[in-house]
């Protein structure tokens, strides 16, 4: 199996696994939909009636494959490997100068060595693509219209940092911007919409729980029944060569 469809077939055990043990649903009883733009969310059920359905999220990059789910919330999370680029830091900058805006540039370009800027861009590109990912718009989205006013605070491990405030076109936006390290190596930023019902509930921020795949398939149950001559044709199939980044 390809690394795509290990990737698919993690994501959907992360979401069915997420449903079971946080609103009781069996393995095989429930159906998720999708939305126009394919992004997949469980719809008002029995089983769901405050909120108007559940919405997920799912990123890999690096060792990570992470997910964000939340009832009645947009969400969207983005996790990457915040190792350094094979050229050199300020070329690297120079490059996405396009993506963001003076005022990123700005809080980016802090004064501080190569790594602390490189740092802080990870910080902004992270949030503006999981904010991308919960309004579920795409790659046709200006990056130049969302901007995020991060503080300096120094990221550790095991701590979420809630502190950024998120403005679209220049107004602030009642939005949440959460951002931890899984470690060193990997950064993830998780953004959350207003919540579409109203309550006077606060959720504390929550960090992310390291599951094995053994973990994910626990108690998973067949949802198909099993069609070896399925199996038999996917393993027929050539290997697709390997990509450039997947070489080195």
């Amino acid at each position: 199996m390809d690394g795509v469809h290990i990737v698919y077939c993690i994501s959907h055990l992360l979401i069915r696994k997420l449903l079971c043990e946080k609103i009781g649903l069996a393995w095989d009883r429930f159906r998720l939909e999708r939305t126009a733009r394919g992004k997949q969310f469980l719809p008002q059920t029995s089983f769901t009636p405050s909120f108007t359905h559940w919405n997920f999220s799912v990123s890999h990059q690096g060792d990570y494959t992470v997910l964000a789910g939340e009832p009645g919330h947009k969400v969207g999370v983005d996790v990457m490997k915040t190792s350094r680029p094979s050229l050199s830091v300020q070329e690297f900058l120079r490059i996405m100068n396009p993506q963001f805006t003076d005022l990123d540039w700005m809080n980016i370009r802090k004064p501080g060595s190569d790594l602390d800027q490189l740092d802080m861009f990870y910080r902004h590109w992270l949030l503006k693509e999981s904010f991308i990912k919960a309004i579920g718009k795409g790659l046709g989205f200006d990056l130049q219209r969302v901007e995020f006013h991060i503080s300096s605070n120094q990221m550790r491990e095991g701590q979420v940092h809630q502190q950024t405030l998120m403005y679209l076109d220049g107004e602030e936006e009642d939005w949440t911007c959460e951002e931890s390290l899984l470690d060193k190596d990997h950064h993830v930023a998780v953004t959350l919409g207003k919540q579409d019902i109203s309550t006077s509930e606060v959720t504390p921020p929550l960090s992310f729980t390291l599951l094995s795949f053994s973990d994910l398939r626990s108690k998973a149950t067949p949802l198909l029944e099993e069609d070896p001559a399925y199996w038999e044709r996917f393993q027929s199939k050539k290997e697709a060569p390997l990509r450039r980044s997947e070489q080195q």
